[in-house]
């Protein structure tokens, strides 16, 4: 007498194997790209935000240089509020022409 698996156990190896092919596919493929293989930039938003935030208005738009290296530097472009004085854009070659990251074609 042998023991053959049932209906019920091939179903629970299908689906194992499934969520493990899907789990790898999106560790290896999804997270390193696109809108979260971003999140260096978004860091150096929140960075950038958090320690102007609060400042007076100011008059004109500030640019910062955020690292040593000029990995990104930030635009910040006055709002005329006083609890969040600036709205932040990161300019940078590799967005150039993409109208989600606030650099029009001719920045480069």
């Amino acid at each position: 007498m042998t023991n053959k698996p049932g209906t019920f156990e091939w179903l629970i190896i299908t689906a194992s194997t499934v969520l493990f092919l899907g789990l790898a596919f999106y560790v290896l493929r999804v997270l390193p790209s696109g809108e979260l293989g971003d999140k260096e930039k978004w860091r150096v938003l929140q960075y950038v935000e958090s320690v102007y935030r609060g400042d007076p208005p100011p008059a004109a738009p500030l640019y910062i240089p955020v690292s040593s290296d000029l990995t990104y530097a930030a635009l910040g472009m006055p709002t005329g509020d006083t609890r969040w004085p600036y709205v932040w854009i990161l300019p940078g070659d590799d967005d150039a022409g993409d109208p989600s990251s606030g650099c029009p074609p001719r920045c480069r």
